[in-house]
């Protein structure tokens, strides 16, 4: 899969300080020199919502000083067929949903036309095109007739990894395809306990996606990184003891030849939150862990000096007799306090007793996929197993 050294202009989204509203319209924040792209989100929360409603919106925002539109179609379903997946409904829906898609890039190209510029459209769908179908969006013929100018593939509500791009890029003549990054990587126990997005993380992550053949990177949640308060959406970090979230990091976002020589911060984690069915994630396991993380760095260009990887368990798991194995060798357990990489926040992190640490020999890890197995032995109680990070680092 060939890659590109720099990668397009990244896509923001923010709808964190606006959750209460049906539809909003929402603009970038102030990053200095950072490239913008001027994206809207076009989203429906409430069903009440008319059809009529959601274009209206879109002229609306097709009259203001943007360049593109950002639409979920996956939320908007609710408002143009129904909100649950019936099969029985499915080609309906599909139809209702590329009819919409062709009124909303009619609407940008009239309006585009007035303003003397072309108005690009992008579409957040699912993390993979089986997806896409299940929820009636017809990823094909949307790009065969060029409704859609980028396409922002999306884990849903937490961030991950596995995201079929591959998919994407190879089935996708015309769209450009972005990998979207979450503000939230991991959900501990209950709402309440959201474990934000490292620095690393998000850098790991858009080397990842841009290495696999994505154009760009979009970002959802970005700007307002801080512990999250359920029933509390509208509080923004800087007024809410929160913090900054990492702007420092979209200076190299884009740069493939830059996030190389970056420490890696890999992961796997849960399923997303059950009313999404697009989410996606390989976690809860129950007492034993046996899959592959797939690493996207040159192992043997030697910039990296060592490699943890850490098991996070929903309850305490301390007392436990474990064992894990990397590409069938046998870990050494070591004990350790603390985060593997900085933490943005406290809000959200697992205890110590809730995960455990092993050593992972560099020369055992290799580029592409890498099995992961990690048992319990003579339990006394079944131990559910939630996440698996790997960090790679660098001095």
């Amino acid at each position: 899969m060939q890659y590109k050294a720099k990668a397009d202009t990244p896509f923001f989204e923010d709808t964190s300080i606006q959750m209460k509203k049906t539809y909003n319209c929402l603009y970038n924040h102030d990053m200095g020199s950072i490239p913008q792209c001027l994206t809207p989100a076009l989203t429906s929360c409430d069903q009440q919502v008319t059809r009529q409603q959601v274009q209206q919106f879109v002229r609306d925002v097709a009259d203001t000083n943007v360049d593109a539109v950002l639409c979920c179609p996956t939320m908007l379903r609710r408002v143009l067929w129904r909100s649950e997946i019936d099969p029985h409904w499915q080609k309906e829906g599909t139809l209702a949903m590329t009819e919409f898609v062709r009124n909303v890039r009619d609407i940008l190209d009239r309006h585009g036309a007035q303003h003397g510029k072309h108005l690009s459209l992008c579409v957040s769908v699912p993390s993979t095109l089986e997806l896409c179908s299940v929820v009636g969006l017809d990823m094909a013929l949307w790009d065969k007739e060029r409704l859609i100018d980028q396409v922002r593939v999306s884990p849903g509500y937490v961030a991950s990894f596995d995201l079929d791009l591959e998919n994407f890029c190879n089935k996708l003549e015309h769209a450009r395809i972005y990998g979207n990054l979450q503000g939230t990587w991991a959900v501990q126990k209950d709402i309440g306990g959201h474990r934000q997005t490292t620095p690393e993380i998000y850098e790991t992550g858009a080397f990842s996606f841009l290495k696999r053949g994505a154009d760009g990177i979009a970002f959802d949640n970005f700007t307002f990184t801080y512990p999250t308060v359920q029933g509390n959406w509208l509080k923004p970090g800087r007024t809410d003891g929160g913090c900054e979230p990492p702007r420092h990091i979209l200076q190299h976002i884009g740069d493939v030849d830059y996030l190389a020589t970056r420490p890696k911060h890999y992961f796997i984690g849960c399923r997303n939150i059950g009313w999404r069915p697009e989410g996606i994630g390989r976690f809860p396991m129950m007492n034993r862990i046996e899959t592959t993380m797939a690493i996207y760095d040159d192992i043997l260009c030697g910039q990296f000096t060592s490699a943890a990887l850490r098991v996070v368990s929903g309850e305490r798991c301390d007392d436990i007799k474990m064992a894990a194995q990397f590409n069938g060798v046998a870990l050494s357990e070591f004990d350790h306090r603390g985060e593997l990489f900085e933490p943005l926040t406290d809000h959200g992190l697992p205890n110590t007793d809730e995960v455990r640490h092993f050593r992972v020999p560099l020369d055992k890890v290799k580029t592409g996929d890498n099995a992961l197995c990690i048992e319990t032995r003579d339990t006394p109680r079944p131990v559910e197993f939630i996440a698996v990070e790997l960090a790679l680092y660098v001095d």
